[in-house]
């Protein structure tokens, strides 16, 4: 349609007029999520702090109450700041021009280390690599228990099955197919034997 067509003296304010309805309507509902959140965390910790009162009045000892408080206290803080992060973050990213938007929501993915970390970032910790010592600890106990173990290195991984990757929990379509294929081939090429992992365990002198 040529810029000076007629039907866009009334199309284009049209679609500005819905563009701004849109805005309107998700500001509304995003103001009224943290409304009601606000008063659940409020509910929820006006419900704890009373427990925890009626715990301190029969002898619970108050290492065991900050125990149990603290740990709920600083995860909440660490989902709220994320959150606040991810804010700025999708503002800076919408500030840019196009063709740099795809890239720099690229760069927000992250990989988590030792245990599943998805829950420090739902959206961007794609996955993690996982330590599980139970292996390790099975076979230090069997070879105890057998009269064999002496002091050495222990090196498990993949292949013993101590290393692994958590779950992408569906975030697995921001990673390449082929990328996920190739290391989904190596992992079993390493539980097979038909590949070692490099890896150098001698003392540094």
């Amino acid at each position: 349609m040529e810029a000076d067509h007629p039907a866009n003296g009334v199309l284009i304010p049209c679609l500005i007029t819905l563009e701004q309805e849109r805005e309107r309507k998700l500001d509304e509902i995003d103001a009224e999520f943290k409304a009601k959140k606000r008063e659940v965390n409020a509910k929820i910790n006006a419900d704890q702090k009373g427990i925890l009162t009626d715990a301190k009045k029969v002898g619970v000892k108050k290492g065991v109450i900050r125990a149990l408080a603290d740990p709920q206290k600083r995860r909440r803080k660490a989902q709220e700041d994320l959150e606040r992060a991810n804010e700025k973050a999708d503002e800076a990213i919408t500030a840019l021009e196009a063709e740099d938007q795809d890239f720099a929501k690229d760069i927000r993915k992250a990989l988590g280390a030792m245990t599943d970390q998805n829950h420090l970032g739902p959206k961007n910790v794609l996955t993690s690599v996982t330590w599980d010592l139970s292996p390790l600890v099975v076979a230090v106990a069997k070879a105890v228990e057998a009269g064999t173990w002496k002091s050495e290195n222990w090196s498990y991984g993949i292949a013993n099955g101590s290393v692994n990757l958590a779950d992408f929990h569906g975030l697995d379509s921001n990673v390449d197919p082929d990328v996920r294929k190739r290391v989904n081939e190596k992992i079993e090429a390493i539980k097979a034997g038909s590949f070692e992992v490099p890896l150098d365990t001698t003392a540094v002198q």
